[in-house]
Order: C-alpha cells, then structure tokens, then sequence
C-alpha cells in the first residue's frame, strides 16, 4: 500500500512541476573588459574609452542594450604584469 501511495505522489508531482517552473530569461549581452591607463575619475570621459566604445556601436553592440562595459582604470601603471613571450615571440619582430 505504501508503494502505491508512493508512486501516486511521484506521478503527481512530476505532473504538476512544469505548471510551477518558469523558464529563465537568456541574456544576450556582451561582457567586455576595457583597460584604461589614466586616472579612474576620468575613464569614461577618455578618448580611449570612447573609441571602444564607438567601434563596438559600429558593430551594433550597445551599452546597456547587448553590451557591458566593465571599464577599469590602470592609473597611469605601464607595466601590467602581462603574458611575457621567450625569445621568438611574436613581440621580437
């Protein structure tokens, strides 16, 4: 009798899930990182960013439509830490 009762409430809930469940919504959006060498206060305002930031329009990319912009600043530091090529690389002309 238990297993009865069991495999009505299982049938039941599988049943029912799907009238419960709402799918997630997918976003479509663009996460590009964007290094700026200069003060933080004035990223946004930089020809570099807004050089990004116009190019990626002209490729129908949009801030806060299909684009996010996660913007850093570097302040003024040249020397990152970056990938180092061996000798032969492809910095070594």
């Amino acid at each position: 009798m238990r297993q009865i009762g069991l495999a009505v409430g299982l049938a039941l809930g599988l049943a029912l899930a799907p009238l419960v469940v709402e799918a997630q919504e997918i976003s479509k959006s663009a996460r590009v990182g964007v290094l700026i060498p200069i003060a933080p206060a004035a990223v946004r305002e930089s020809p570099y960013f807004l050089a990004v930031r116009d190019g990626l329009a002209e490729l129908g990319y949009r801030e806060g439509q299909n684009l996010v912009l996660e913007v850093r600043s570097a302040e003024r530091q040249t020397d990152l830490g970056g990938p180092r090529w061996p000798s032969g690389g492809p910095c070594d002309g």
